[in-house]
């Protein structure tokens, strides 16, 4: 959700307070099989769905995936700084993503929706082994010693993922009806997710109905920088309203109202504002935002 005052515009996110995925890897070391599984298929559900709205995510790594809460059960998806649109038989050419995670095809400049599930079978490695793969000949995967240890449906779902033809490796959809996948989310509790698309339009009416509710708190808390700590610690951040009416068509990362400050009274209003936003759904899918569901302009 977004808020214009005066000069600034300020961006509402939800609030995820359980750190991202590769900060607790760190913590913990590794993953176990379960949990693993539990973070691949969440990151896969989410991308079945931009792949099926016609986007390519294009950074998937653990750095980019984070849990929803302290209970470290619902998973998503972030940073959306490389996304582009993508159709069928109109291969991206841009050079973009995080070394170890890129799939051989973008290394050549030509590549599809594949080449994120490419990036999740490195993520699936790292959390299960904490080390990264390396390249062979024919840009073959060369696994972690640790590698041997997985589970064989683990390996073999990795080993999937790596395929180095794009053309013979899975979708996001067909990477879902792994064994491996199908097996550890048959055990665990479901995960209260939602599809955008499944949402009735009065669910959505009702959200911007309480974000407005929330306008008047939040530009109130805001005036608190507008003194002199605001020339020299805010300045950076001051852009022109007109930017506005575009936010729904630019892409994340170049959004320029970036709402960045230590008023604990400005976090307190949009940590607020983040819990009373979520709405109920239906489980099976990740929830889009209404002003990131239309598209940008431009392929790359």
């Amino acid at each position: 959700m977004v808020f214009e005052c005066d000069d600034l515009v300020l961006v509402v996110l939800e609030y995820l307070s359980g750190g991202d995925v590769f900060d607790n890897l760190v913590a913990r070391g590794f993953f176990d099989d379960a949990a693993a599984a539990s973070i691949v298929d969440q990151a896969l559900l989410g991308l079945e769905y931009l792949h099926s709205q016609g986007f390519v995510h294009r950074d998937v790594k653990p750095e980019n995936l984070a849990f929803a809460s302290e209970a470290r059960e619902q998973v998503k998806l972030l940073d959306f700084g490389f996304a582009s649109r993508w159709k069928p038989g109109r291969p991206l050419r841009r050079y973009c993503g995080t070394e170890g995670y890129l799939a051989p095809e973008v290394l050549k400049r030509a590549y599809d929706n594949k080449a994120d599930v490419w990036s999740v079978g490195c993520t699936a490695h790292v959390l299960l082994t904490s080390e990264q793969i390396g390249r062979g000949r024919d840009w073959e995967p060369r696994f972690s010693p640790k590698f041997d240890r997985l589970t064989p449906e683990a390996r073999d779902f990795i080993k999937t993922l790596l395929t180095v033809d794009p053309a013979r490796r899975p979708s996001a959809s067909e990477a879902l009806n792994h064994p491996w996948l199908a097996h550890h989310r048959a055990k665990r509790a479901p995960v209260a997710l939602w599809r955008a698309s499944a949402v009735p339009p009065a669910v959505y009416a009702a959200r911007e109905s309480r974000f407005a509710g929330l306008g008047h708190a939040v530009s109130e808390a805001a005036a608190g920088l507008r003194g002199p700590r605001r020339s020299q610690e805010a300045s950076w951040w001051r852009r022109p309203s007109a930017l506005l009416p575009s936010f729904a068509r630019t892409r994340p990362s170049t959004v320029w109202g970036t709402l960045r400050s230590s008023s604990t009274a400005v976090w307190g209003a949009l940590r607020s504002a983040s819990s009373r936003a979520g709405a109920p759904g239906r489980r099976g899918r990740v929830a889009v935002a209404p002003e990131m569901a239309a598209p940008f302009d431009g392929v790359c």
